[in-house]
């Protein structure tokens, strides 16, 4: 059972979540900054917009269209981008752009497959293991960026912030068998998605937000999330990531409050 104190904590933190909403967008008539098969395209870098459902749906729109890997490779390129966008539009533009030169076509449209028919069986882990062999996915920050895209009610993103904070706080996210993935200076130094030990974190972190989303959504519509949203809205899995991602911004006395409430969470 989660503690009132615990959700409010959750809830100021996925209402507070400000992630830019960037994306790439097919274009029509002005001239476009890439060309991803078929498609022509211009990057977007969402200045002064959060990230929201729309986006939420538009990428998974892309990366679930099996019948067109044109779509599928421009949902992961603006992934990619969206992913990057808070070092600077530039570099977020390069590293998409990294993506589309050196990927195969039909290796990541198998790739793709194989996870969603992971997530399909519940084994996220797995999932994020069928993306090492494609450029810019083959590490946990943002192969776990397009498993979160493709089930937003299964699957969050664990990327450096998070990682560092349930390092230094010790978080144990319900599970004696987890442990952070290793740093250096701040950063994954061994955050590969073939390694099975990051398969195993992965699958207990997104078991993590599941649990916690389980409960949120059985406090009631009082502790629905809203953001930006023009309705309250039910938690996914990847609504409690986004709340703790807004912990990682917050002063180390939130974030110990916080991470303290999830370790009691795990133990009532």
């Amino acid at each position: 059972m989660i503690s009132k104190q615990l959700a409010k904590l959750l809830l100021d933190g996925r209402n507070s979540y400000d992630y830019p909403a960037a994306f790439i967008a097919p274009v029509g008539i002005q001239p476009p900054d890439l060309q991803v098969g078929a498609i022509q395209a211009v990057f977007n870098p969402g200045t002064g917009t959060v990230t929201s459902l729309l986006l939420d749906a538009y990428h998974h729109s892309l990366l679930t269209a099996t019948a067109s890997t044109d779509q599928q490779r421009l949902g992961v390129l603006s992934a990619i981008y969206w992913g990057y966008i808070t070092y600077s539009d530039q570099f977020a533009r390069v590293r998409a752009g990294r993506h589309l030169s050196k990927t195969s076509v039909p290796a990541l449209a198998t790739a793709l497959s194989k996870s969603a028919a992971d997530i399909t069986a519940g084994k996220q882990g797995a999932a994020i293991g069928c993306l090492g062999g494609i450029p810019e996915l083959n590490r946990l920050p943002f192969a776990s960026k397009i498993i979160a895209f493709l089930a937003p009610d299964t699957a969050g993103v664990y990327d450096n912030r998070i990682n560092s904070f349930i390092a230094d706080h010790q978080l144990r996210l319900c599970d004696s068998r987890f442990s952070p993935v290793p740093r250096h200076e701040g950063m994954m130094s061994a955050g590969g998605v073939a390694s099975r030990a990051n398969q195993l974190r992965y699958q207990i972190w997104c078991e993590f937000l599941i649990r916690l989303r389980d409960d949120m959504n059985q406090l009631g519509s009082r502790w629905r999330w809203k953001s930006t949203e023009p309705m309250s809205q039910s938690w996914r899995a990847v609504d409690i990531e986004r709340a703790i991602f807004s912990f990682t911004k917050q002063s180390r006395s939130v974030q110990s409050q916080a991470a303290e409430m999830l370790n009691d969470y795990c133990s009532a």
